[in-house]
């Protein structure tokens, strides 16, 4: 064999054990999920504060993202997001309350989004709601009088079985966010020809009720302190009451 051909050779083998390497470290399937003394062994590793002591479920939200909502040496109730990364499952944020939050797992696509939460046992929640909310809007540009309307998406959720859980925003909410962002985008006037025009953007709140149907904040939750590995895309959300919604 030459000097070139056993260059060429060498190199071959160099990049086909690259792409293998790659692969196996970004393309794996995921192993079983760590069991719970093993999640709690990490969470309190990955953040002491947490005092994680009891899991209470295991919630895959798709084959490689998972949430787990557990409960405190001090019986507070808290959150914990996993992720399958780099052929290991690892804790990428936990949160000591379980007030709602968003999981975007693919900002880029509002059919990926996910609410999760994980509120007290004994604050006798009944149920919660979800909303989807834009604002009304109203501004003159010119002789151009421009009116946007109010928009408000709703989704009762039944608390009275278990008070942790998560579910995916539904279709009809992602077609309606989905088209408000085309149009929104559409809309952008130049900033150099009409930089003073204001557009509402589209936001997540949420409230709980009583057995009474009375809006009630859930009593025993914490003050939130958390810790994330990285930037996930797993934000808070508003808790709103009756006075600012549009159809209380």
């Amino acid at each position: 064999m030459t000097k070139r051909r056993l260059v060429i050779s060498i190199g071959l083998a160099m990049l086909l054990l690259t792409i293998v390497i790659f692969y196996l470290f970004y393309f794996t399937k995921p192993h079983a999920f760590p069991m719970d003394d093993k999640l709690l062994k990490e969470m309190n590793s990955f953040y002491a504060e947490a005092h994680a002591d009891v899991i209470q479920d295991v919630v895959y939200l798709d084959k490689q993202h998972v949430f787990v909502p557990y409960i405190s040496q001090e019986n507070n109730y808290g959150l914990s997001f996993w992720v399958w990364k780099h052929r290991k499952w690892k804790v990428e944020e936990i949160d000591t309350n379980g007030d709602l939050r968003l999981w975007k797992i693919n900002s880029k696509d509002s059919a990926t989004y996910h609410f999760v939460w994980n509120f007290p046992s004994n604050d006798q929640i009944s149920y919660m709601k979800l909303y989807a909310i834009k604002q009304r809007g109203y501004h003159i540009s010119g002789d151009v009088h421009h009116y946007d309307p109010a928009v408000q998406l709703e989704r009762k959720i039944s608390l009275s079985e278990k008070t942790y859980g998560s579910i995916q925003l539904e279709t009809e909410w992602v077609s309606v966010i989905d088209e408000w962002n085309k149009l929104n985008e559409a809309m952008q006037p130049s900033l150099f020809f009409q930089p003073f025009i204001m557009y509402q953007p589209m936001y997540f709140g949420w409230n709980t009720f009583d057995h009474s149907d009375t809006i009630i904040y859930p009593e025993h939750s914490t003050v939130n302190s958390s810790i994330l590995n990285n930037s996930v895309g797993i934000e808070n959300v508003m808790f709103v009451n009756e006075s600012e919604l549009e159809y209380p």
